[in-house]
């Protein structure tokens, strides 16, 4: 890919982004006793290693999600450790609060969950003995439980 296409790719995220925040079902939700009925929930979290010293703090902090039809390896474009581009059906935009805790309410069907980088890239963990990416499933009146766990070297 040319840096034209990359540029692009880059806006066409950011539109989506954009018009997923004022658009889409999901709940910003301030604590947890604001529930929904149906779709997902979760935390956030980072955790940073150190890796001269292999100490380990976990933290969470405020991060925009971005939810696709469920996605798998094929669909992405990957600059390791996160992705540039995302080539599956956009759904919807979630943001956590101070504490890591996100809601959305989701109809059902089987999605990926993405944290937006400050970069602009996305994070997402792949199921182990499949090429799905973070992915999850709401069914009928329920609300499913997916967290994440960001991974980050500290030197």
């Amino acid at each position: 890919m040319n840096l034209s296409t990359l540029s692009t790719i880059k806006l066409w995220i950011i539109l989506f982004f954009t018009i997923g925040l004022f658009s889409q079902s999901c709940t910003l939700t301030i604590a947890r006793n604001q529930n929904i009925k149906q779709g997902v929930e979760g935390k956030v979290s980072v955790v940073h290693a150190n890796v001269l010293t292999s100490d380990t703090s976990k933290h969470s902090s405020e991060r925009a999600l971005i939810i696709y039809k469920l996605t798998t390896r094929k669909q992405i474009v990957v600059i390791s450790p996160s992705f540039t581009a995302v080539n599956s059906d956009f759904v919807s935009t979630a943001q956590t609060n101070e504490d890591g805790f996100f809601q959305c309410k989701l109809s059902p069907g089987k999605y990926s969950i993405f944290v937006m980088a400050k970069n602009k890239t996305f994070y997402g963990d792949f199921l182990k003995g499949t090429d799905q990416i973070s992915p999850f499933e709401v069914k009928d009146n329920e609300v499913v439980t997916h967290n994440i766990v960001i991974k980050e070297p500290n030197f």
